[in-house]
């Protein structure tokens, strides 16, 4: 059953706004399936006033992780100090003696990170797997199989380098985050592995889902450059305010703490001049996913928001939902009972009627005949006549379907207006933070997998359809999102 779009109406007990004039601001509409709310927004009073409200938003709560998390920052940069061999020089009393070293954690944490790695993808030809349960499920697993490794080999070139950085990231610091989406200037999937200067979560909450499922808000930190903003434009508004805006600079906020530090242990250091910037200095946005107050709506709603961070203007704004493929199951199945049950209460008025017509039918014959007819002939014709009324009084109406009849909320399943509720929508969570030595394979029931598209995603992703949780396990490409 097809899910139709919702557009957003103002509620009725909103008083209308006037404009400068004194006349009445036209009510605020939009799509709530719309690829990018800004463009809309950006032509009403309202929507303007909202657009500077998360703009003002995203950088406040960005701002108040970064500055949360510094101490987590410094304490990296010195451990890779340590990783690397990167000692800071002796001071006094002990200034100029020999700086001794002895790659304690590098060996350790090297090693281990070899060992792991090659166990997880030594195998590079069989990366991903499906595992099936019997016979029946040995053809899909094949397929998905062999479609998943395609993509992992060959759709995705640095998948191999970003495992490597993701396992060693993950003995050196216990955690890892990756982003999975789909670039529109590539057209390809990624799914890159996110250091501390690249990803922020709220400081003093604890997620243990491994989407960051249970945090407010996340902000992941881009750095475009001009042609990479370019090539946004059909997704993205104000990208030639932005560029025209300001040139980009090295030293632009927030800091790239440990990428400075980096480079500085590799002897590369920049040199900034503070009249002109170096050419390759890459603008910095901030795409922040979580809750946010729309306008017209009664609830929060999980949203994906783009915003330059030096302008603050919103380039990219957008309801981040689906429908939950559980629920739609729910929603299609009441929509089947409510057919069947109209159908069959179409056949029953059918029948009712025919009956009722072959009773009129064969009383008007009686009452037509009833002169001619002796006691013996109007006796029987009577009896007749009552077998046919009881057999009219047997029919039974269909029963309608349960959801209908709910005390707190029964509905005429004869309304043509009646129909289920629309399925829940859910949040479409990108971000996977990983805290465990999960192995590669992927191992799923392959008797209840199926293959979702995602919406306006442009994704598939693989679900287990008996978990209550969605797993979405691969990204394929169905289509570039819609310009």
């Amino acid at each position: 059953m097809a899910i139709d779009n919702e557009t957003t109406e103002p509620t009725p007990d909103q008083e209308t706004p006037l404009d400068e004039e004194g006349k009445p601001v036209p009510d605020l509409y939009y799509d709530e399936e719309s690829p990018n709310l800004v463009d809309v927004f950006m032509g009403h009073p309202e929507g303007e006033k909202t657009l500077g409200e998360i703009g003002d938003r995203v950088i406040r709560d960005f701002d108040a992780d970064w500055d949360a998390s510094e101490e987590r920052r410094n304490q990296f940069k010195k451990d890779w100090g340590i990783f690397s061999g990167n000692l800071p020089k002796k001071t006094y009393p002990f200034a100029e003696s020999a700086n001794t070293h002895v790659p304690i954690a590098f060996e350790n944490t090297t090693r281990n990170w070899m060992r792991a790695y090659s166990e997880l993808f030594g195998d590079w030809q069989d990366v991903f797997g499906v595992s099936p349960l019997g016979p029946e499920d040995e053809e899909m697993a094949t397929l998905l199989t062999l479609h998943g490794n395609w993509q992992l080999r060959q759709q995705i070139p640095d998948f191999k380098r970003q495992m490597a950085r993701a396992t060693l990231l993950f003995f050196f610091l216990g955690d890892v985050t990756i982003h999975s989406y789909w670039n529109p200037e590539i057209q390809q999937n990624r799914h890159e592995v996110l250091t501390l200067d690249e990803f922020v979560v709220p400081y003093g909450k604890t997620s243990t889902m491994p989407d960051y499922s249970d945090v407010p808000h996340r902000t992941k930190i881009l750095k475009l450059y001009r042609h990479e903003i370019e090539a946004r434009k059909d997704m993205w508004a104000n990208v030639d305010e932005v560029i025209k805006d300001h040139i980009p600079s090295l030293e632009d906020e927030p800091e790239e703490t440990i990428s400075d530090h980096l480079a500085k242990a590799k002897g590369l250091e920049p040199e900034v001049n503070e009249e002109k910037s170096p050419p390759n200095a890459p603008w910095k946005f901030l795409q922040y996913e979580g809750w946010l107050r729309l306008p017209n709506q009664e609830a929060d709603r999980f949203c994906k928001v783009v915003v330059e961070y030096k302008s603050k203007k919103v380039m990219e704004l957008l309801i981040q939902e689906e429908p939950d493929w559980q629920d739609v199951q729910r929603m299609e199945s009441q929509q089947q009972e409510l057919d069947d049950y109209r159908a069959q209460m179409q056949a029953f008025l059918q029948q009712q009627q025919a009956q009722q017509q072959a009773l009129d039918q064969m009383t008007q014959m009686a009452h037509t005949a009833a002169p001619s007819m002796g006691p013996a002939q109007t006796e029987a014709v009577n009896q007749g006549i009552e077998q046919a009324q009881a057999a009219s009084t047997q029919l039974q109406p269909p029963t309608p379907p349960t959801w209908t009849q709910s005390p707190d909320a029964p509905m005429n399943p004869d309304d043509p207006t009646t129909a289920p509720a629309p399925a829940k929508r859910v949040p479409v969570h990108l971000f996977f933070d990983r805290v465990d030595g999960g192995r590669a394979r992927t191992r799923v029931r392959v008797d209840a997998v199926r293959l979702q598209p995602s919406g306006q995603h442009g994704a598939f992703a693989v679900h287990r359809r008996r978990d209550v949780r969605k797993r979405p396990l691969l990204h394929c490409p169905r289509h570039p999102p819609a310009s």
